[in-house]
This record gives structure tokens, C-alpha cells and sequence, in this order.
């Protein structure tokens, strides 16, 4: 299960467009990735907007194949592209309930 969103609408349309310029390429549109590459919208750090930075900003997940970008976008874009993705991750959420849900 997702967290909550907790984000404005002004973060989702702002981290959609940063996530389409530095994640999409690995991460795939909407994200949403193919099993080559971890799908973000289920990724423990959405639990922690500290844990999120230390992957995308510090690169704590390096050895991991996961870059650091530090100095490519800032901590704003980093916590939009955060509540963009957890926004994501609760519409496809209420899809696949949704889907369930009919007989």
C-alpha cells in the first residue's frame, strides 16, 4: 500500500514534469517501469521524504546502479517528484480496486 498523499496539486504538476525530465528515461513514464528497473511507486522511501533524498539527492543506492542528483535538481524537485510519484502510486492504487471491484 502507498502512504497517503500529503502533497498539493502544485507539487504533482510540478514533480510530473521534473520526474518526465530525470526519472522517466530509467524509471519509465508516469512512473510506472517494466521489470528491468525497480518501479519507483513501490519503493520503501516513499515512506520518508528523508530516506527519498538520501537515494535521489546523496545517492545512498549507488552501488546499486542508482545515481546521485545532487546538483541536477534540488531538494523542491526532489519532493515534488516524491509527491508526484505517491500520487501515482494511490491512483493506480484505486485502479486496480476498482477493477476488482467489478463483477
Amino acid at each position: 500500500d502507498p502512504p497517503l498523499f500529503t502533497g498539493t496539486n502544485e507539487q504533482v504538476i510540478d514533480g510530473q514534469g521534473s520526474y518526465a525530465r530525470v526519472c522517466a528515461g530509467c524509471h519509465g513514464s508516469n512512473a510506472a517501469a517494466d521489470k528491468s528497473i525497480p518501479d519507483v511507486r513501490y519503493s520503501t522511501t516513499l515512506r520518508s521524504i528523508s530516506d527519498w533524498n538520501s537515494v535521489v539527492l546523496d545517492g545512498s543506492r549507488a552501488s546499486r546502479g542508482m545515481a546521485a542528483f545532487r546538483g541536477i535538481i534540488d531538494r523542491t524537485e526532489s519532493e515534488n517528484i516524491f509527491h508526484y510519484v505517491i500520487s501515482q502510486a494511490n491512483k493506480d492504487k484505486a485502479a486496480e480496486q476498482a477493477r476488482a471491484a467489478r463483477p
